[in-house]
C-alpha cells in the first residue's frame, strides 16, 4: 500500500508556506517556500502517476 497521499503532501506544502510567512529572515523564508514548492510538485507527480498507471507508488518505492 502506498503512503504518498497527494492530499497529505499538499498539507505539508501548506504548512511550509505558513512557516515561510513566519520566517524571521529572507533566507529562511526562501527555504520554506522551496520546501512548499517541492511538496506541491511531489503531490502533482503522485496524482499523474496514479492516473496514468492506476498505482500511486510507481516510480517512488522501487
Amino acid at each position: 500500500m502506498c503512503k504518498l497521499d497527494p492530499e497529505e503532501l499538499r498539507r505539508k506544502a501548506e504548512e511550509c508556506a505558513r512557516n515561510a510567512n513566519l520566517a524571521n529572515n529572507d533566507c529562511d523564508k526562501a527555504a520554506w517556500l522551496k520546501l512548499a514548492e517541492d511538496w506541491e510538485r511531489l503531490a502533482r507527480a503522485q496524482e499523474l502517476r496514479a492516473a496514468s498507471s492506476g498505482d500511486a507508488c510507481d516510480g517512488f518505492l522501487g
